[in-house]
């Protein structure tokens, strides 16, 4: 897993924008999650931009619970941070050298969160 100093790579206005609009869907049950998939916009690369998305933050609660960084405490712990990390990136490589669907592809880390 790559890490880079927090002050240099934060998150664009584009990225926080798709921020918002994923942190509400984490916390729902599959239909919302489902919803969300079905109503994004995964053309022209959007599906890349979310899991970049997806990853920075998962690294930074992964930060905040091994005591790297202060945050607030998030609810995984360190072996599903380790998890979901690992699977976002799987999907991202998947999904950038392959034909995969990426709707199937975001549903797929979402089921996990």
């Amino acid at each position: 897993m790559k890490f880079f100093p927090s002050k240099k790579y934060e998150l664009s206005p584009e990225q926080k924008a798709i921020l918002q609009n994923l942190l509400p869907v984490l916390g729902h049950d599959l239909a919302e999650k489902f919803l969300f998939t079905k109503n994004v916009n995964l053309e022209n690369g959007n599906v890349q931009k979310i899991l970049e998305v997806l990853q920075r933050h998962f690294r930074n609660l992964l930060l905040i619970k091994i005591g790297g960084v202060k945050g607030e405490e998030p609810r995984y712990s360190i072996e599903k941070l380790k998890k979901i990390l690992v699977l976002i990136e799987t999907i991202s490589r998947q999904v950038a050298t392959t034909n995969s669907s990426p709707k199937l592809a975001l549903e797929v880390i979402l089921l996990e969160l």
